[in-house]
């Protein structure tokens, strides 16, 4: 962060100097600085080694002063240079980011500048450099690596491999000019002339791909260019980007998800590149390919929340559960504003799938004590606590849905399934109904009454008592009631089915009248229900609606007899006075 700061105040001053440029009598036109000696930058080399990036620019700087005359080329002072560093609060010993080299070299006018990498090897040194314009730090001209004994040596070969570098520059300005004011075959005739005379010329290179896109040429035209410049500079951003956009237009996934990782690893700290990256790699679902990505930049950038947000989004993508978590919590840390409803749904969401239940009824907990109104949260919470085996607070947080909104979806039916699992069928069912009467869609409240009367059929059957037999009865018209579906038919069929049978055994031996009537009606019950739902198991019902047949009139006999012989005798009336 605070070298993107520092980066700010280089661009400041830059901007300030451009203003002062064009009110201050006497400055060069555009034409006059053409013709003057070209301004050179030299900055610390990356490197390891403590202090070697520093005294191997010295030795450059040394040697380019040698190589070109003052009036060609006027290489930047080591003074002025470091004088600069420290008045924007920068180290003189340390190498400086891309983009703190461009802004610095726009900042004391630098027109050209070199950047780099020095290391020891056995015999000596080793420079990887490349020649940069500070009018655009993607026009580059990667130098042949040298090796050397000594610093001055390794300072020599690199000024020799910026003069031939720079037999291309004042070519490259005209043929940018050009492009520039749609002269377009003056610059590809320029690029192309150049490239024949110097077959290194990568500039060049640059400057005929940049023009044919000008032009909008189709994207076979500009892959040949761009694979030359990348065989000598395999980062180039201009390439990279031109060949990330035309392999996706050809849809060669594989090559473009490629391009996209070098594009990051070419210019790891550009935020901006990197959150687009990992955007078009989340696009493809390579979320894969992305997180290790968007890790090594988060490490890189500690307390950056756009990255740490990015990565939020890719560690998700990506069922990273448990990294997924630690930058949420960062992310609202940095971020308080972050911590919206969907970032609790979220991060519940990771908790559970990183088998932690009870932390996931504490996320969605988080957020209704953030937002005390919001239905959907509070729904979430019950049913996390239910499936974490809290079962009774599930049941209160779905109540305070309920509070807020009447109509919450599916709230009822998620207290009826608690009362369920808390072995309180009664209770479930009374939920059920209330749910029926505050209007709740039938169609959602079938399912679950079809299941409360296999629920209570199987006790039922289980036990096979009048009472449960009864019990299921009821439900099963209930869910009849609601569902009307063949197997709430056939659930009541059976049940009643279940009582008339043994209530005709037990009526018989006892002549008991009630009893009577009890089989006699459930008996005409089964007669009614077992039809309507026998599509569900017709040999079953096939088999009861044949006792019902043969034993139906049986119970209704049973009831003749027995409940006259029960029913008491007519009073006789009492005689008139004088009737005999």
């Amino acid at each position: 962060m605070d070298r993107m700061r520092r980066q700010g105040w280089f661009v400041a001053v830059v901007l300030s100097a451009v203003v002062l440029s064009a009110l201050v009598p006497g400055t060069l036109t555009a034409q006059a600085r053409q013709m003057a000696a070209k301004r050179f930058m030299v900055t610390n080399l990356r490197s390891a080694e403590r202090n070697l990036g520093q005294q191997a620019a010295d030795a450059i700087r040394n040697s380019l002063e040698g190589e070109f005359p003052p009036r060609v080329v006027q290489v930047m002072s080591k003074q002025d240079i470091n004088s600069t560093l420290e008045q924007s609060g920068y180290s003189t010993t340390e190498a400086l980011s891309s983009a703190d080299a461009k802004a610095l070299a726009n900042l004391i006018r630098a027109d050209e500048y070199l950047e780099g990498t020095v290391s020891k090897t056995a015999t000596g040194f080793r420079v990887e450099a490349k020649l940069v314009l500070a009018r655009d730090n993607n026009v580059v001209e990667p130098l042949a690596i040298v090796d050397g004994a000594r610093l001055n040596e390794i300072g020599d070969k690199v000024a020799r491999e910026v003069r031939e570098a720079r037999r291309q520059v004042d070519d490259e300005a005209e043929c940018y000019l050009a492009a520039r004011q749609s002269k377009y075959a003056d610059a590809i005739r320029r690029s192309r002339d150049v490239i024949k005379r110097l077959p290194k010329a990568n500039m060049m290179r640059l400057c005929l791909l940049t023009t044919l896109q000008s032009m909008k040429q189709p994207t076979d035209s500009l892959l040949p260019v761009i694979d030359e410049i990348l065989k000598t500079d395999s980062l180039n951003r201009v390439a990279l980007t031109a060949a990330s956009a035309a392999y996706k237009e050809k849809g060669d996934s594989t090559r473009y998800i490629r391009t996209l990782v070098t594009l990051v690893a070419g210019d790891p700290t550009n935020v901006t590149l990197l959150n687009r990256v990992v955007s078009d790699l989340g696009a493809y679902r390579r979320a894969d390919v992305a997180a290790p990505i968007i890790r090594q930049a988060v490490q890189e950038n500690p307390g950056d929340v756009n990255l740490t947000t990015t990565a939020w989004k890719v560690a998700f993508a990506a069922g990273n559960w448990k990294e997924a978590i630690g930058y949420g919590e960062e992310m609202v840390k940095l971020d308080t504003a972050a911590a919206d409803t969907t970032f609790f749904t979220l991060l519940a969401k990771a908790f559970i799938n990183d088998s932690q239940p009870a932390k996931a009824a504490e996320a969605f907990a988080r957020g209704t004590a953030k937002f005390p109104q919001n239905v959907p949260l509070w729904l979430a919470l019950g049913a996390q606590q239910r499936k974490a085996g809290q079962v009774q607070q599930s049941i209160e947080s779905i109540r305070k849905a309920l509070a807020i909104d009447p109509k919450a979806e599916n709230a009822h039916l998620l207290i009826a399934q608690a009362f369920t699992e808390m072995q309180q069928p009664d209770s479930a069912l009374s939920e059920v109904r209330v749910a029926l009467t505050a209007g709740v869609d039938k169609a959602v409240l079938g399912p679950y009454s079809l299941s409360l009367a296999n629920g209570a059929y199987r006790a039922a059957n289980a036990s096979k008592a009048r009472e449960d037999w009864m019990r299921a009865l009821k439900v099963a018209q209930f869910a009849d009631s609601v569902a009307g579906a063949p197997a709430a038919k056939f659930l009541a069929g059976t049940a009643a089915f279940n009582i008339a049978i043994p209530a005709l055994q037990e009526a018989g031996p006892a002549k008991d009248c009630d009893v009577a009537r009890l089989s006699r009606d459930h008996f005409a019950i089964a007669e009614q229900m077992l039809p309507l739902g026998g599509s569900t198991s017709p040999q079953a019902a096939g088999q009861m609606l044949q006792f019902v047949n043969q034993y139906g009139p049986n119970a209704t006999k049973m009831v003749e007899v027995f409940c006259k012989a029960a029913a008491p005798a007519p009073k006789t009336p009492p005689k008139k006075p004088g009737a005999r």
